[in-house]
């Protein structure tokens, strides 16, 4: 299976150092003559707008299992795993679509205005987006190391 069948975006990068099972992995964005900006999985590389894009980025990859662990200084792949903007489409959307909905339809049948029930509705969506950001700021980063580049 091809890097294009698994990953959803793959850059070649040098390690800058390796700790607890995550390589920080120095990726020439401006070299490879692609463009961040146009890039919609921009934000998963922390790539920021302000930034140049010929500057160089980091990105904190983690290192499967069994593999071997890349020297600082080393030539390196890492790759973003398909699947993941779909499941987070569905996160930030549909939950906090279904709570809103929710809110609207409990308060409806509980007879409470519409401004309130509004009010409620909108506020319950947002206690939801404020959940996702708590929840998902902690979680592993989605780049996976691939491989030495020989």
């Amino acid at each position: 299976m091809s890097y294009s069948e698994m990953y959803a975006l793959v850059h070649s990068g040098t390690v800058v150092s390796v700790e607890h099972g995550m390589a920080r992995v120095s990726v020439d964005a401006g070299a490879a003559g692609h463009s961040c900006a146009g890039c919609s999985l921009s934000a998963s590389c922390g790539q920021d707008s302000k930034k140049s894009e010929s500057s160089p980025i980091v990105l904190c990859a983690r290192i499967p299992v069994g593999a071997q662990i890349p020297a600082v200084g080393g030539a390196v792949s890492v790759g973003l795993p398909k699947g993941r903007s779909l499941r987070a489409a569905i996160i930030m959307l549909v939950f906090p679509l279904a709570v809103f909905l929710a809110v609207a339809c409990i308060g409806t049948f509980a007879g409470i205005d519409d401004g309130p029930l509004a009010l409620c509705a909108v506020s319950g969506a947002c206690v939801c987006y404020f959940i996702i950001y708590i929840v998902y700021k902690r979680r592993q980063t989605p780049w996976i190391l691939i491989s030495d580049n020989r």
